[in-house]
């Protein structure tokens, strides 16, 4: 099942589906790293210069920015792999929807993935034939 789903087109469908809905998401939090990694380095080079509180202040600021960063991106994350899961099932469903007409028309009783088998002497493998049908 696994050799079938990394070698269909659908699949790179998807990923460059998912890719291109999270594209601004993903630019949006490249920026507000960048802004927080510049108001760190700022910080850092006007250290001396600042005053204890100011500093402080500065400080606060800068560590709920990066908490409300870490947030913004542990929910990206999550959104991220919940799509991925959603067009992953609609591919595996696909592909069991194949290899059931696949059995049918071959009068195959019984299919297992290659991954669960440790011994047949006689034995179809119809990862190919999957492959074709999907692409088509």
């Amino acid at each position: 099942m696994l050799k079938v789903f990394q070698n269909i087109p659908q699949r790179v469908i998807a990923d460059k589906k998912i890719k291109n809905e999270f594209k601004n998401r993903f630019n949006e939090l490249n920026k507000q790293e960048k802004i927080l990694q510049k108001k760190m380095h700022d910080l850092e080079r006007e250290k001396l210069i600042l005053n204890r509180k100011e500093r402080q202040k500065i400080e606060e600021n800068i560590n709920e920015e990066r908490k409300v960063f870490a947030s913004n991106v542990q929910n990206f994350i999550n959104d991220n792999h919940i799509r991925q899961m959603e067009e992953q099932s609609k591919i595996l469903i696909d592909i069991q929807k194949i290899v059931k007409k696949i059995a049918q028309v071959n009068h195959y009783q019984t299919i297992f993935d290659i991954n669960s088998i440790v011994y047949s002497s006689n034995m179809k493998d119809i990862t190919q034939d999957v492959i074709k049908k999907a692409t088509k």
